[in-house]
């Protein structure tokens, strides 16, 4: 009896060592995004601790890149190339909502700004 205790318990350890194990980075970057208008430092500091390998979504991808941008602008940190936030602009372009793709819109201005560069309208 007292032999399956502790295999019982030996198991369940190892079980919930696993589980524990994986981050939900969906979760830290709502974290850093809440934390983006107070403690933009913060939410830097923890956007820039996320693997983007680790990053298993195109919606993870997208939000990262645009937090990331965001949390480097409200850090006053020159930005000179627009490649991260065209990840997040392609995909709210792509997708129905409006609040995020103006906030992509929002943060490509800011590093076209800081990058002396002019946007210009194709589509018209």
């Amino acid at each position: 009896m007292r032999a399956r205790t502790v295999v019982l318990i030996a198991t369940l350890t190892a079980l919930l060592a696993a589980c524990t194990e994986r981050t939900n980075y969906n979760t830290l970057l709502i974290q850093a995004d809440s934390l983006m208008n107070l403690q933009p430092d913060s939410a830097l500091h923890a956007l820039e601790s996320i693997p983007t390998g680790r990053l298993n979504t195109e919606t993870d991808r997208a939000y990262h890149a645009l937090l990331l941008t965001q949390a480097r602008d409200k850090n006053y940190i020159r930005q000179t190339d627009d490649s991260l936030i065209q990840v997040a602009v392609r995909y709210y372009d792509s997708m129905g909502d409006a609040t995020m793709k103006a906030r992509a819109y929002y943060y490509w201005g800011s590093v076209c700004r800081d990058m002396n560069k002019i946007l210009v309208d194709d589509k018209n």
